[in-house]
Parts: structure tokens; sequence; C-alpha cells
């Protein structure tokens, strides 16, 4: 969540075309994508060698808990640690918690570890969140609100590894912010962490600190003029920072290219300032993208790209770049909807949805949710999701 170097910024231009927009609004259209045709599902071919394991089942008559998202994971004393939004109640209301789990193996998970929650420190709810370990320290960064997602902020939690559990630190951020992707430090000594903004709607946003205070963190919204909901990831080489977002049900569908689209934007001095959000010609269901760079200097995103699978959150993909280049030009399948290893949830209509990753050993851990086919008008039956765990060996993500 790698841009640009300096010596490349002339090439941007090249990237673009001009669009018309549905309002009248000239667009220009990043060339995310350059390989050739993104390929129907149907075309899209799958890695082969990806083992695949259950976080946490969904489980509502043993443990109450409905509402499951936002799977984070990182590696912590060579422990795998994950955490994610759960409720009892309905989706972003102020009976959420954050909980965790800790593995050595990513088999066997121990029992849930409370990060936050409604009533742990204060009135606010506590939802998922983002994971560092930095020098030795496990941070937990994690969106708080009351009600439904009222007074949105994020909150810092580090483990006490003596005893075992998550300590509150304090607010880190304000205006909104729900943090969706990991700290990335940039050659400025800053960190920037990217999420959304998320108080009339949700803009894509950054949260940025100064060297190592992770206590204090400036939020900075990317401007827009159409309506998207602004999950958002970046790709940070040197000053330049690329930021991808997520579209929304309201956002204008764009003559000539699939519909939704990712839309991108783009900042030359370290995230603090940025380009007007636009679209990318990569088809893109609304639904938070993650990004990363792999060992071999390749990019990846993960999401639900193919060129007919509209909004729907599957297949679950990751489309990768050549090694060093800007752009993505090659797209596997993770995992389709209906998957038969038995060691994860099954269902033509399964959403898999709110990736995450990290590399370890020449393995990418990708996380996300399964929501096995469940849905439902109230709130109580949005995302009742169980949290699983893919592992995939990164010599299968070459490009040819």
């Amino acid at each position: 969540m790698t841009g640009y170097k300096t010596a490349g910024c002339i090439l941007l231009l090249a990237l673009y075309h001009p669009l018309l927009a549905q309002s009248g609004e000239e667009f220009r259209v990043y060339k995310l994508w350059t390989g050739d045709a993104i390929p129907k599902i149907s075309a899209i071919p799958q890695l082969k060698h990806v083992k695949f394991r259950t976080i946490k089942k969904f489980q509502p008559d043993k443990d109450g808990y409905r509402f499951l998202h936002g799977v984070a994971i990182t590696l912590y004393h060579h422990t795998l640690v994950t955490t994610f939004g759960h409720n009892r109640g309905g989706e972003n209301t102020g009976s959420e918690e954050a909980n965790s789990r800790f593995s050595k193996n990513g088999k066997n998970w121990c029992t849930l570890v409370s990060v936050g929650g409604a009533g742990k420190v204060d009135s606010f709810a506590v939802s998922h969140g983002v994971l560092l370990n930095y020098r030795d320290t496990l941070w937990s960064f994690n969106a708080s609100f009351h009600g439904i997602m009222q007074d949105l902020h994020t909150k810092a939690y580090t483990w006490n590894e003596k005893k075992q559990e998550w300590e509150y630190k304090t607010i880190v951020a304000r205006e909104g912010f729900w943090p969706l992707q990991e700290p990335v430090q940039m050659d400025n000594g800053e960190w920037i962490m990217a999420g959304a903004s998320v108080t009339n709607g949700a803009i894509p946003a950054v949260a940025i600190c100064n060297q190592n205070d992770f206590l204090h963190w400036r939020v900075i919204k990317v401007p827009l003029s159409v309506t998207v909901w602004g999950e958002s990831t970046v790709l940070v080489n040197g000053p330049n920072v690329l930021l991808i977002s997520r579209s929304g049900t309201a956002t204008p569908k764009q003559p000539g290219y699939g519909y939704p689209l990712a839309w991108v934007s783009l900042s030359k001095d370290y995230g603090h300032t940025w380009s007007q959000l636009q679209p990318a010609n990569l088809p893109m269901a609304d639904s938070k993208p993650y990004t990363g760079v792999l060992s071999t200097g390749q990019r990846y995103l993960i999401a639900s790209i193919s060129a007919d699978g509209g909004s729907r959150r599957s297949p679950l993909t990751i489309a990768v770049s050549k090694p060093g280049e800007q752009t993505f030009s090659k797209l596997y399948v993770i995992r389709h909807a209906v998957h038969h290893n038995k060691k994860t949830e099954s269902n033509p209509a399964a959403s898999l949805a709110y990736p995450y990753a990290m590399e370890y050993k020449k393995y990418l851990y990708v996380v996300y949710s399964n929501s096995g086919g469940r849905s439902g008008k109230d709130r109580s039956y949005w995302n009742n999701n169980s949290a699983e765990l893919a592992i995939i060996p990164v010599r299968e993500l070459s490009v040819k």
C-alpha cells in the first residue's frame, strides 16, 4: 500500500488518457493494468499450491459472535498474530469489539484475546484495524466509534508479552480515520498508513506520523469530485505514493470500461498532497483492496478482479506486476467461492473480502473474510463471516 521514481515522473502523463464522466466532468483514466485484456472469471488461472486454513469459524451458537470482518496479520516472535472486528450484535454498532488470535503454525489458533471493545476502555466500540511489529513492539491500530460509526477515530494498543494482553495507549488519529493497511515507513523517516475518513460517507485518506511517533498521526484526505466508499491502500516508492481506492454503489460508470473500477490518486511529496481521485482501467469489485511489494520486486493487488465479475466479491484474486514495474499485468485466482479443501467454508454465494497480507519465508500469507453465503437485510446479518488464511508460494506469482 510503491510509487514512482523521479526519473519516471515524465512517464506519468503517458499512463493517462481523457474520459468524459457521466456528469460531464473530464477524467483521466490511469493505466493501472498493462497486460492483455482483463480475463473473464472462467479464464483466470488458479494458483495450484495454496494452503488454506480457518482462523476463526462462524459459530454464533457457541460464542454468540455473528459479525466478523477486517482480518489483519503480522509476525511477532515467530508467531502469527491476527486481529479482526467482532460483534455479537449488528455490524458497526456500539457493541463492536476487536479480538485477536495467535498461532505458531497457522493450523492451531489460541482462544480469543480481546484487543479492545465496548466497555473495555470507555463507552466507545472498537473494531478492526491494522498491525505493526516495530523494534519488537507489537502495535494494533483500531477504528473506534459509538452508535453506528459516530465520532470515529483510531486508537492504539500494544501487546504486553509478560501479561499476555493488549494494553490501551491513546487515541492517535481523529477526523473519522479508519486504518486499513499497516504503516509503511518512507524514505523521509515518516510513516504512512492508508485508510478512509468516515464522516459523511468515506473519503480515501492516509495518516502520517513523524519519524517513529506512533501516538500522533495527521490525517490527510484525498480530493475527489465523485462519491466512492474510499477504503484505500498505498504503494510507496521514495516521495511518490500511489493510492488505490474502492468505488461505491453511487460511483459513476465510465463509458467503455467495466463497472465498478478501481480509483487512484498520486502523491509526489510523501503523501502530504494528492491529485484528484480518478478512475483506473482495472475492474474491481467495490470492496477493500490491499497492495504490497513482494521480495521479488513485484507489486501485487488483492481484490476481486475480473472482466465479468462486476460487484461480486468472488473469486478472490491477486494481480501482480513484473519485477520493478509500476503496473499490473498478470492475474491469478487465489480461490473461488466454491472450494473443496474441507478446511474452509464453501458456498456458491460466498463473499471473499477485505484481504490483508504479509510475506514470510517466500510465502505470501493472505487473510480475508468468508461470508459462507450468509446474508440478510437486517444489520445483524451483515458480514456474518468466518476468518480464513491462504498461504501462497511466492514463486507461483511469476509474470512471464
